[in-house]
């Protein structure tokens, strides 16, 4: 999941977020229990990933989320 501006990062030098996209569809095209999701796309910045994981974990209370790094 890619967010528009990591806010740990310099803001000067970060790949662009388009590029970013195709390399997470691309790592998980072969996988058919990942997906791609932009959730933090739509989100104001800065974007923490603690705030998404309770945020994701509010709207689908059922499924489960593993943070891979």
């Amino acid at each position: 999941m890619p967010t528009p501006c990591p806010p740990h990062k310099d803001k000067t030098n970060i790949t662009p977020v388009e590029d970013r996209v195709n390399m997470i569809n691309l790592a998980i095209e072969k996988n058919n229990g990942l997906e791609f999701c932009d959730f933090e796309l739509h989100r104001e910045e800065p974007v923490y990933s603690a705030d998404t994981l309770t945020e994701l974990k509010e709207k689908y209370p059922d499924d489960k989320f593993y943070f891979i790094i």
